[in-house]
Protein backbone atom coordinates (compact mmCIF):
# COMPACT_ATOMS: atom_id res chain seq x y z
CA UNK A 1 0.00 0.00 0.00
CA UNK A 2 0.87 4.02 -0.58
CA UNK A 3 0.19 6.01 2.13
CA UNK A 4 0.71 10.09 2.93
CA UNK A 5 1.58 11.15 5.85
CA UNK A 6 0.59 15.17 6.10
CA UNK A 7 2.56 16.74 9.12
CA UNK A 8 0.57 19.73 11.11
CA UNK A 9 1.74 19.28 14.29
CA UNK A 10 3.96 22.74 13.98
CA UNK A 11 2.93 26.03 16.28
CA UNK A 12 3.64 28.04 13.48
CA UNK A 13 5.64 30.86 15.85
CA UNK A 14 7.04 32.54 13.23
CA UNK A 15 3.74 33.66 11.67
CA UNK A 16 3.08 35.36 14.76
CA UNK A 17 -0.46 34.20 14.81
CA UNK A 18 -2.46 32.55 17.40
CA UNK A 19 -3.39 30.32 14.96
CA UNK A 20 -1.06 27.48 13.92
CA UNK A 21 0.02 28.62 10.09
CA UNK A 22 -1.16 25.33 8.76
CA UNK A 23 -4.79 26.01 10.09
CA UNK A 24 -4.99 29.69 9.11
CA UNK A 25 -7.57 30.50 6.14
CA UNK A 26 -6.46 30.48 3.02
CA UNK A 27 -9.22 31.42 0.53
CA UNK A 28 -12.01 30.52 3.13
CA UNK A 29 -10.23 26.86 3.43
CA UNK A 30 -6.91 25.76 5.70
CA UNK A 31 -4.04 25.96 4.63
CA UNK A 32 -3.52 22.70 4.88
CA UNK A 33 -6.82 21.41 2.99
CA UNK A 34 -4.97 22.33 -0.32
CA UNK A 35 -2.22 19.64 0.41
CA UNK A 36 -4.62 17.02 1.85
CA UNK A 37 -6.83 17.60 -1.11
CA UNK A 38 -3.42 17.15 -3.34
CA UNK A 39 -3.30 13.62 -1.98
CA UNK A 40 -6.79 12.54 -1.60
CA UNK A 41 -6.90 13.05 -5.14
CA UNK A 42 -4.13 10.94 -6.42
CA UNK A 43 -5.70 7.69 -7.05
CA UNK A 44 -1.81 6.06 -6.32
CA UNK A 45 -2.37 6.94 -2.57
CA UNK A 46 -4.04 4.43 -1.01
CA UNK A 47 -4.75 6.22 2.21
CA UNK A 48 -3.75 9.63 3.70
CA UNK A 49 -2.84 10.56 7.06
CA UNK A 50 -3.08 13.51 9.17
CA UNK A 51 -0.73 14.25 12.07
CA UNK A 52 -1.87 16.46 14.50
CA UNK A 53 -0.48 18.05 18.06
CA UNK A 54 -2.43 17.04 20.72
CA UNK A 55 -4.18 20.49 21.32
CA UNK A 56 -5.66 20.92 17.12
CA UNK A 57 -6.57 17.18 16.98
CA UNK A 58 -10.33 18.13 16.90
CA UNK A 59 -9.39 20.62 14.25
CA UNK A 60 -7.74 18.07 12.37
CA UNK A 61 -11.02 15.91 12.32
CA UNK A 62 -13.28 18.61 12.16
CA UNK A 63 -11.34 18.98 8.74
CA UNK A 64 -11.35 15.45 7.68
CA UNK A 65 -15.32 15.59 8.10
CA UNK A 66 -16.01 19.06 6.49
CA UNK A 67 -13.65 18.43 3.12
CA UNK A 68 -13.40 14.85 3.07
CA UNK A 69 -16.42 12.85 4.57
CA UNK A 70 -13.98 11.49 7.38
CA UNK A 71 -11.62 9.68 4.51
CA UNK A 72 -8.84 11.21 5.85
CA UNK A 73 -7.36 9.59 9.32
CA UNK A 74 -5.88 11.62 12.01
CA UNK A 75 -3.44 10.78 14.52
CA UNK A 76 -1.40 12.79 17.41
CA UNK A 77 2.27 13.64 16.79
CA UNK A 78 5.46 14.28 19.16
CA UNK A 79 7.13 17.15 20.39
CA UNK A 80 9.45 17.15 17.14
CA UNK A 81 8.92 16.29 13.56
CA UNK A 82 10.64 13.42 13.10
CA UNK A 83 8.82 11.88 16.60
CA UNK A 84 5.91 13.22 14.91
CA UNK A 85 6.47 10.98 11.75
CA UNK A 86 7.08 8.06 13.83
CA UNK A 87 3.81 8.53 15.32
CA UNK A 88 2.05 8.57 11.79
CA UNK A 89 3.72 5.13 10.86
CA UNK A 90 3.05 3.72 13.84
CA UNK A 91 -0.03 4.65 13.45
CA UNK A 92 -0.09 3.07 9.82
CA UNK A 93 1.44 0.08 11.43
CA UNK A 94 -1.42 -0.46 13.54
CA UNK A 95 -4.36 0.15 11.99
CA UNK A 96 -3.39 -1.48 8.46
CA UNK A 97 0.41 -3.24 8.77
CA UNK A 98 3.03 -2.82 7.13
CA UNK A 99 5.76 -5.12 5.40
CA UNK A 100 8.68 -4.34 2.58
CA UNK A 101 6.58 -2.99 0.10
CA UNK A 102 4.96 -0.15 2.12
CA UNK A 103 5.48 3.33 0.78
CA UNK A 104 4.96 6.09 2.50
CA UNK A 105 5.11 9.41 1.56
CA UNK A 106 5.28 13.03 3.80
CA UNK A 107 4.33 16.37 3.48
CA UNK A 108 4.55 19.46 5.15
CA UNK A 109 0.60 21.00 5.54
CA UNK A 110 1.77 24.20 5.71
CA UNK A 111 2.93 23.68 1.47
CA UNK A 112 -0.14 24.10 -0.02
CA UNK A 113 0.90 23.66 -3.36
CA UNK A 114 2.39 20.07 -3.90
CA UNK A 115 0.71 18.87 -7.38
CA UNK A 116 0.32 15.52 -8.46
CA UNK A 117 3.29 15.52 -11.01
CA UNK A 118 5.39 15.57 -7.78
CA UNK A 119 3.42 12.86 -6.03
CA UNK A 120 3.75 10.28 -8.72
CA UNK A 121 7.24 11.01 -9.10
CA UNK A 122 8.00 10.47 -5.95
CA UNK A 123 5.76 7.24 -6.19
CA UNK A 124 8.18 6.41 -9.23
CA UNK A 125 11.60 7.13 -7.15
CA UNK A 126 10.83 4.14 -5.61
CA UNK A 127 12.21 1.88 -8.34
CA UNK A 128 15.73 3.46 -7.84
CA UNK A 129 16.17 4.20 -4.70
CA UNK A 130 14.10 3.17 -0.96
CA UNK A 131 14.03 7.27 -0.09
CA UNK A 132 13.68 10.68 -1.88
CA UNK A 133 13.83 13.95 -1.40
CA UNK A 134 11.64 16.45 -3.76
CA UNK A 135 14.35 19.54 -4.22
CA UNK A 136 14.75 22.50 -6.96
CA UNK A 137 18.17 24.02 -7.60
CA UNK A 138 19.74 26.45 -5.43
CA UNK A 139 19.01 29.96 -7.41
CA UNK A 140 21.53 32.06 -4.88
CA UNK A 141 24.55 31.71 -3.98
CA UNK A 142 24.73 29.19 -0.20
CA UNK A 143 27.37 30.08 2.42
CA UNK A 144 27.99 28.09 5.31
CA UNK A 145 28.47 30.37 8.38
CA UNK A 146 29.67 30.08 12.08
CA UNK A 147 30.25 32.81 14.62
CA UNK A 148 28.58 35.33 12.27
CA UNK A 149 32.04 34.48 9.09
CA UNK A 150 31.70 32.35 6.73
CA UNK A 151 33.01 28.97 6.62
CA UNK A 152 32.72 27.23 3.18
CA UNK A 153 31.22 28.35 0.37
CA UNK A 154 29.58 25.67 -1.53
CA UNK A 155 29.73 25.29 -5.74
CA UNK A 156 26.12 26.62 -6.33
CA UNK A 157 25.38 23.83 -8.84
CA UNK A 158 25.47 20.89 -6.68
CA UNK A 159 23.68 22.73 -3.54
CA UNK A 160 19.74 22.01 -3.56
CA UNK A 161 17.02 23.22 -1.67
CA UNK A 162 14.71 20.43 -0.50
CA UNK A 163 11.08 20.60 -0.15
CA UNK A 164 8.48 18.12 0.31
CA UNK A 165 6.94 15.37 -0.45
CA UNK A 166 9.79 12.99 1.06
CA UNK A 167 9.16 9.15 0.28
CA UNK A 168 10.23 6.08 2.09
CA UNK A 169 10.09 2.42 1.69
CA UNK A 170 8.14 2.46 5.35
CA UNK A 171 9.44 -0.67 7.20
CA UNK A 172 13.23 0.86 6.41
CA UNK A 173 12.59 4.53 7.17
CA UNK A 174 11.72 3.36 10.79
CA UNK A 175 14.60 1.08 11.36
CA UNK A 176 16.97 3.48 10.00
CA UNK A 177 15.50 5.66 12.66
CA UNK A 178 15.67 3.59 15.32
CA UNK A 179 19.61 2.68 14.64
CA UNK A 180 20.84 6.25 15.21
CA UNK A 181 21.44 8.22 18.01
CA UNK A 182 20.17 10.61 20.07
CA UNK A 183 22.65 13.25 19.13
CA UNK A 184 21.74 11.98 15.62
CA UNK A 185 18.39 12.19 16.06
CA UNK A 186 18.46 15.72 17.51
CA UNK A 187 20.04 16.89 14.56
CA UNK A 188 17.30 15.57 11.89
CA UNK A 189 15.55 18.62 9.88
CA UNK A 190 14.04 16.30 7.63
CA UNK A 191 13.44 12.79 7.34
CA UNK A 192 15.49 12.28 4.35
CA UNK A 193 18.53 12.95 6.41
CA UNK A 194 18.05 9.25 8.52
CA UNK A 195 18.81 7.80 5.21
CA UNK A 196 21.84 9.97 4.10
CA UNK A 197 23.37 9.53 8.08
CA UNK A 198 23.09 5.97 7.56
CA UNK A 199 24.70 5.66 4.15
CA UNK A 200 21.94 4.85 2.33
CA UNK A 201 20.98 6.77 -1.29
CA UNK A 202 18.20 9.54 -1.76
CA UNK A 203 17.24 9.98 -4.77
CA UNK A 204 16.41 13.67 -5.83
CA UNK A 205 12.95 14.49 -7.11
CA UNK A 206 12.30 17.47 -9.03
CA UNK A 207 10.29 20.29 -6.85
CA UNK A 208 8.82 23.51 -8.12
CA UNK A 209 9.40 27.11 -7.15
CA UNK A 210 5.73 27.85 -6.46
CA UNK A 211 6.25 24.70 -3.70
CA UNK A 212 6.58 27.31 -1.12
CA UNK A 213 5.72 26.29 2.71
CA UNK A 214 4.04 29.01 4.68
CA UNK A 215 6.30 29.94 7.43
CA UNK A 216 5.87 34.05 7.60
CA UNK A 217 2.83 36.12 6.88
CA UNK A 218 4.42 37.21 3.70
CA UNK A 219 4.45 33.77 2.57
CA UNK A 220 0.49 33.91 3.20
CA UNK A 221 0.22 36.59 0.61
CA UNK A 222 2.23 35.11 -1.65
CA UNK A 223 0.16 31.91 -1.53
CA UNK A 224 -2.95 33.76 -2.05
CA UNK A 225 -1.17 35.38 -5.52
CA UNK A 226 -0.80 32.16 -6.60
CA UNK A 227 -4.43 30.68 -6.02
CA UNK A 228 -5.16 33.54 -7.45
CA UNK A 229 -3.13 33.46 -10.73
Amino acid sequence: MIFAIVLAGGSGSRMRSEMPKQYLNLYRKPVAYYALNAFYSCEKIDKVILVTSNDYFDVGLEISQKYFHSDILVCTGGKHRSESLMNGLDFIEEQFGMDEQTIVLTHDAARPFVSERMILDNIAAMSEADACDTCIPAVDTVIEGESGFATAMPERSRVYCCQTPQTFRAMKLKQLYHSLSEEQKASLTDAGKIFYLCGEKVKIVEGARENIKITYPIDLEIAKSILKR
